[in-house]
């Protein structure tokens, strides 16, 4: 097995960069450089430093997004030097593969460690990019996390039910309020916007119901988005706790 870590450049949409490189400290096996989509979209002479860089690259890792510039580089791409591993997932199916030398179970498989989300899951996703020229490396799969529930930030403990959450966090107040948010923030970010609302909205004397779920359903994964987020609708909080809608 060499010593010498598996070189990967990205260009990968913002909101996903921090848990990015907080996966690649853990991921020792590659070297990782990252350019945001955004940046690129903003200044052009990124992308003539992301292809430099790209160059001397083993793996090149594209997360094909609405910006301007991704026609350009597609163009550009064929002027690397042979023999790099190009893989192109996105949000939209349709952009799997695009400009790519590997095929679109590649792209699904990487979708799906993003999907997953947290540090853990990118790490994995390294590893398996890495795995691609370095057989040799460990694959892993992505380590599932909960599509909803109820959390309090910044913790991640997921309860599953209102009765659960009370166990652990009893209600105190006669008043409650409901805070949503996203399961991006509750993979991807240290919450901290999120316990700053919790923590302000219980300093006015009200409980807080914190509640996650992803931003659309998708019933093959078990997402239910926010409208069907099953243990955290009014009408079971009504159940549970004989409350009026108002």
């Amino acid at each position: 097995m060499s010593s010498q870590p598996v070189i990967i450049t990205a260009i990968m949409w913002n909101p996903y960069i921090p848990t990015f490189l907080e996966g690649a400290k853990l991921c020792p096996e590659v070297e990782l450089t990252l350019y945001a989509s955004k940046d690129l979209e903003q200044q052009s002479e990124l992308l003539d430093r992301f292809l430099a860089q790209a160059a001397r690259a083993e793996v090149i890792l594209l997360y094909w997004s609405s910006e301007g510039f991704w026609d350009e580089l597609g163009a550009r791409l064929s002027a690397l030097p042979p023999g790099k591993t190009i893989v192109t997932t996105s949000y939209d199916p349709a952009n799997w593969g695009r400009a790519a030398t590997t095929g679109t179970l590649e792209s699904a498989r990487v979708f799906r460690y993003m999907a997953e989300g947290g540090p853990e899951n990118f790490r994995r996703l390294l590893l398996y990019l890495a795995s691609l020229v370095r057989p040799d490396l460990p694959v892993l799969e992505p380590m599932p996390f909960p599509w909803q529930g109820l959390a309090r930030p910044p913790e991640r403990t997921v309860y599953e039910t209102v009765a659960e959450y009370l166990a652990a966090y009893p209600f105190t107040q006669p008043q409650t309020v409901g805070l949503y948010f996203s399961r991006h923030s509750f993979t991807n970010t240290d919450m901290a916007l999120e316990q700053a609302l919790l923590e302000a909205l219980e300093a006015q004397g009200l409980n807080v119901l914190p509640v996650f779920s992803h931003s659309n359903p998708d019933p093959e994964v078990g997402a239910w988005g926010p409208r069907n987020s099953s243990p955290l609708t009014l009408w079971t909080l009504r159940a549970e706790l004989g409350w009026r809608p108002w």
